[in-house]
């Protein structure tokens, strides 16, 4: 039952599932060239050609020619993406495909970050307009086992009816005293309940273990238990899971893609239920590639048009199947739309939150974070899906032909949905330099007129007087107005960008269904309260605050040395960097003009 999954480390370094550490056998394509571009160019280049060697003895006024010297529109700059952190040759080749240049970790002009990793507070905070990156602070809620079941379980406290899509789970050994409770103090007998043991930072498989009595729980600490499902949807004989992609472009307001298509990956021995002989049989229990692709059953699917054969299929192979079999793969296919947007639902104010706190509506537009989700499913013997777990940072390795072909297109269409054009970054870089042009030229305007104002106060000009009335300063705006304006219209821009890019992605929050979506903004709402009323809120809001203050101070730490450096004095070191590094952070956030970037005296 165990699918594969990313490193569960809570350490931000946490590495990402099944195909991690494998060779890829199928190299990236090539980066194919526009065949029809390159035709209407060379033709182009023959027209022009032809056309000057016979001149026109009909010459244009001269004030209406075209100059030559006319200055034409610039191209915008080739998108650049950090892949230092990202270990993926898929990754690059369509980076490459895309006509992107690839910039190293001390670049600062990248427009998309992309790691396999989790991402730092302070790398989000350093985030500029035109910038993205592939992760939210806060999405290891529910791709940490332990906190997954956390949140579920406190939400279905909320909801029972409409949390009932993951096995029963306890967190050991926090709760090793209930779970014990769920073995029977006689000996064993044949049907007993099956429970599976697996690491909260466990992947591939790793450490995952069935246990049907106490003794085969002994010793089992930092793990969660989950109730085993014994009676798995076979085919051919054979158990598998699905491994579905989810796409969050926004935190707030919640926007989720879910991808059309997917990998059923098979277990390579057939199924029995579980009993004593078989329980360490990883390959008829585990569905998990990394397990299996090492049996000797093992079948390598090399052909991607061949979706639904060898180990390893497509979703969509799985619909054709399911269909010319009879059975309903669009009632299982919603019901693991549904459970995706409800898991993602339990979270979304510790998303919101979180952004909100380095990234301000004031400065920020709400899509500079995305993230792509690995989410593992399993169907019972009737169609019932049922979460196993939640991946931060699937795998993109492309072992086979099949992955190439499914994993690349999610890629593509992912980064065209999330929107990372050339011309909308040089637009918002025009009017980012727009606006600080404004201030600086609204700040000097203020000083003018304050030197005004002090003149003629020193003239002796009444207080009634027009000129005074007029040269009085304006009520200074305040931080927030305009800000749901500039939102709305943002939000707006994105929609209509959503209903022509979307590719394989369907929109599965908000729900084209408005049964639905009433029943998520309720589920959304409840989420909410629950984060404000059980103490969530001033938890995250301190850990927030920590990592804020954290990553303010490493920034001037830096500067401090970097101006040491750039005045030729000695580089402060121990408790004397410490004294200044303090004296510049109290001087900022009294709002004084002195940096204090020099040891003090």
């Amino acid at each position: 039952m165990a699918s594969s999954g990313e490193s569960s480390s809570d350490a931000p370094s946490s590495s990402s599932d099944d195909d991690d550490d494998d060779d890829a056998r199928v190299s990236a394509p090539p980066v194919a060239s526009s065949s029809s571009s390159s035709s209407r160019v060379v033709a182009a280049s023959r027209a022009s050609s032809s056309s000057s060697t016979k001149p026109s003895r009909q010459h244009q006024p001269r004030a209406s020619r075209p100059s030559s010297r006319a200055k034409r529109k610039s191209k915008p700059a080739p998108i650049a993406v950090c892949l230092t952190n990202c270990k993926y040759e898929l990754l690059r080749c369509v980076q490459k495909k895309l006509g992107w240049i690839e910039v190293g970790s001390d670049a600062e002009d990248w427009q998309l970050y992309w790691t396999d990793t989790s991402v730092s507070i302070e790398r989000v905070m350093r985030l500029k307009a035109t910038q993205k990156i592939n992760h939210f602070t806060g999405m290891l809620e529910i791709c940490r086992k332990k906190q997954l079941a956390k949140n579920l379980a406190r939400m279905s406290a909320l909801f029972p009816s409409e949390f009932k899509f993951a096995p029963k789970t306890w967190t050991l050994p926090l709760e090793l005293e209930s779970f014990l409770d769920q073995f029977p103090r006689k000996a064993s007998k044949p049907g007993k309940r099956t429970f599976i043991l697996k690491p909260d930072a466990g992947c591939q498989g790793k450490g995952i273990a069935l246990a049907q009595s106490q003794d085969h729980s002994k010793g089992s600490n930092a793990v969660v238990a989950q109730r085993y499902l014994s009676k798995p949807f076979l085919i051919d004989g054979y158990k598998f899971d699905l491994r579905v992609y989810a796409l969050v472009i926004c935190a707030d307001p919640l926007r989720v893609f879910v991808f059309n298509d997917g990998l059923a990956r098979f277990c390579t021995e057939k199924y029995e239920p579980p009993g004593k002989g078989n329980l360490k049989d990883t390959c008829m229990h585990l569905t998990n590639y990394a397990v299996n692709k090492h049996n000797e059953n093992f079948v390598f699917n090399d052909d991607a048009g061949a979706n639904g054969a060898g180990s390893k299929w497509s979703v969509q192979g799985l619909k054709d199947w399911m269909e010319d079999n009879g059975h309903d793969f669009v009632g299982a296919w919603e019901g693991i739309v549904d459970l995706i947007v409800k898991t993602i639902v339990s979270v979304q104010p510790v998303l919101a939150h979180n952004y909100h706190s380095v990234l301000p509506p004031e400065t920020n537009d709400g899509y500079s974070c995305f993230e792509i989700l690995g989410v593992d499913v399993m169907l019972d013997e009737n169609l019932r899906p049922w979460l196993i777990e939640v991946n931060h940072s699937p795998s993109f390795g492309v072992d086979t032909p099949l992955d190439l072909a499914i994993k690349g297109d999610l890629i593509s269409d992912a980064i065209e949905l999330v929107r990372i054009d050339p011309k909308l970054v040089r637009r918002v870089e025009a009017e980012r330099k727009l606006a600080s042009q404004s201030r600086l030229m609204a700040h000097k305007k203020r000083g003018a007129e304050s030197v005004t104002r002090g003149d003629r106060d020193r003239k002796g000009v009444g207080e009634g007087d027009a000129t005074t009335v007029a040269a009085k300063p304006t009520a200074p705006r305040k931080l927030g107005e305009g800000v749901e304006e500039r939102r709305a219209a943002a939000i707006e821009e994105r929609i209509k960008w959503e209903k022509n890019h979307s590719g394989s992605f369907e929109l599965a929050y908000p729900s084209p269904c408005e049964r639905k979506q009433a029943l998520y903004e309720k589920l959304l709402v409840g989420a909410k309260e629950s984060f404000e009323n059980h103490g969530q809120v001033a938890r995250v809001r301190d850990v927030m605050e920590k990592a804020k203050y954290t990553a303010l101070r490493r920034a001037t730490e830096e500067e401090v040395r970097q101006n040491a450096i750039k005045n030729g004095i000695k580089i402060p070191a121990g408790m004397e960097l410490k004294k200044v590094v303090e004296a510049v952070m109290k001087a900022r956030a009294d709002g004084g003009s002195e940096t204090l970037l020099t040891a003090p005296k």
